[in-house]
């Protein structure tokens, strides 16, 4: 019996949340102003979980909502 598949499988993932993590603590640095530092200590801290957690707390509000007057191109 061999395991290379689930090694691949696993591999795959692990560069996946590897990567979500690096975008989602980029997108802090980028964008937080207030909690920058709390939120990166989190993601620090507990990994792929407290980048989920900024995803769903923090990244979808700022995708929804509508930019401010003046800061759009026509």
């Amino acid at each position: 019996m061999s395991f290379y598949p689930l090694a691949y499988i696993l591999g795959s993932l692990a560069v996946i949340l590897a990567t979500f993590w690096v975008w989602m603590l980029a997108s802090c640095l980028q964008n937080e102003t207030e909690d920058r530092w709390r939120w990166v200590t989190l993601m620090a801290l507990t990994g792929c979980v407290g980048a989920l957690l900024y995803y769903l707390y923090r990244h979808s509000q700022r995708e929804a909502a509508p930019p401010p007057p003046g800061d759009h191109y026509s």
